[in-house]
């Protein structure tokens, strides 16, 4: 899960790049890009950016680390684990990215997922990064076999488990369900090494938070871990 974010400091703007200029007498340095943890990234980002343009680009590889003992991140563009974000915005090493680029018909930005935009690329009130590769979880479905069981797509975590209790019975579906020697699933859930926790905490989410509940996964008075209290047991279950 990758975001992708702008440095602060002196870097020159795309425009100073583009504009004609004597390049005899001045010499516009190459754009820099960090890549954090990601070694496979950082040539896949120069052998595209030799595809598209005559620009010179520098990528340099660093740690996780590294970066988060840095005072400061000698590039123009750093690319991060999502959960590096808070660390970098917290310590000012990323900057806000301008309203005229989160504008831009070019970036599309309500093409990107809700959850993504309005929680993942933002610290605070200002937007600090985009996503490169954000997967998110979505609920999808056959809308035929909704229609042969007169039901409609669940609302809540109540609704899909009653929805699936009923679609485990492929005979209640007939012709629709798989063939009588095929293995049937009433659903597929991501379950794999990395997935797991994060299906287990979108499950108990919506146990979790409410109102009175500042924080979902610790105490905060006493940061004590909430992890065995009865939402996440209830999900876990």
């Amino acid at each position: 899960m990758m975001s992708l974010a702008g440095c602060p400091g002196p870097a020159t703007s795309p425009s100073d790049r583009t504009a004609p200029r004597d390049t005899a007498s001045v010499r516009v340095p190459p754009l820099t890009v960090l890549v954090v943890d990601d070694p496979g990234l950082g040539p896949a980002i120069a052998r595209q950016w030799r595809a598209h343009t005559e620009e010179e680009l520098q990528v340099q590889e660093v740690s996780a680390d590294t970066v988060e003992k840095a005072g400061r991140l000698p590039g123009d563009v750093v690319v991060f684990p999502v959960g590096l974000l808070g660390t970098l915005a917290q310590r000012g090493l990323i900057q806000p990215l301008p309203p005229s680029l989160l504008e831009s018909p070019q970036f599309e930005a309500r093409d990107i997922f809700d959850a993504i935009r309005l929680m993942q690329m933002r610290w605070g009130q200002q937007t600090v990064a985009v996503p490169l590769g954000l997967p998110q979880l979505v609920l999808v479905y056959r809308a035929d076999l909704l229609e042969k069981l007169d039901a409609r797509p669940p609302a809540d975590w109540a609704d899909y488990q009653k929805l699936i209790a009923r679609l485990a019975d492929p005979e209640a579906l007939g012709d629709a369900a798989a063939q009588a020697d095929a293995p049937w699933h009433a659903a597929i859930e991501p379950l794999a090494a990395g997935w797991a926790g994060q299906l287990l905490l979108a499950r108990a989410a919506a146990y979790a938070l409410h109102r009175e509940q500042f924080s979902a996964l610790f105490r905060f008075e006493t940061m004590e871990p909430l992890i065995d209290q009865p939402p996440y047991v209830r999900a876990l279950e």
